[in-house]
């Protein structure tokens, strides 16, 4: 794995048996040191950190494809990531819309008020509901603002699928500028970009979140 690092997946493993965290550690011999996966609680769970590292260069080539393949992958997530956020703009103009249809109905019946058409308790009552529903909306436009925040996607894809021909190798010699998961994590695309990509690309969305 990466040089002098017997633990790559450290971190980011799950007990079998407890569900809990898993560390790493070296147990010493009579002629040399030999390394484990092991849980952090009492359970007993404890594994050969070189069976287990073999094991996921193993699954990791499972994801491996042709460069041609890859340009198949990016044009199916552009083209679901572009669909998704058609429907966030749809979604915002929405909201949008309420808010100002609340404001106005509150501004109306502040003049009713003032020209002693209408009560202050029916005054108080219109303008606590309005407000109400409207700071909900408001905070839902900023989340949606938020999860459309991503203008930078095609650059984003073209690093990850660069590495997937050789995705092993990379977790293996740690190139990319330390390892696989750290690259995934710089490129800060996420899978809730691509909720509704078709379910043979979902595993590569695994590995990119």
């Amino acid at each position: 794995m990466i040089a002098h690092n017997h633990f790559p997946l450290r971190g980011f493993l799950k007990c079998p048996k407890c569900g809990g965290h898993i560390t790493g550690s070296g147990s010493k011999g009579k002629k040399n040191v030999y390394y484990y996966y092991h849980c952090k609680s009492r359970c007993g769970y404890r594994y050969s950190s070189d069976i287990v590292n073999d094991a996921f260069t193993k699954e990791l080539k499972k994801y491996e494809c042709h460069t041609g393949f890859s340009h198949l992958i990016k044009k199916i997530l552009l083209i679901n990531f572009k669909n998704i956020h058609q429907g966030l703009d749809v979604k915002r103009k929405e909201i949008s819309s309420k808010i100002i249809n609340l404001n106005n109905r509150l501004n109306s019946a502040r003049e009713k008020y003032l020209e002693d058409k209408l009560d202050f308790e029916d005054y108080q009552l219109i303008k606590n509901e309005s407000k109400k529903k409207i700071d909900v909306l408001e905070m839902d436009l900023q989340n949606q603002k938020l999860t459309g925040k991503n203008s930078d996607i095609t650059t984003k894809l073209d690093q990850v699928l660069k590495v997937l021909p050789n995705l092993s190798q990379i977790y293996t010699t740690g190139d990319s500028n330390g390892n696989v998961f750290d690259f995934c994590r710089k490129t800060r695309i996420s899978r809730n970009d691509f909720s509704n990509t078709p379910d043979q690309f979902h595993p590569f969305l695994y590995l990119i979140n």
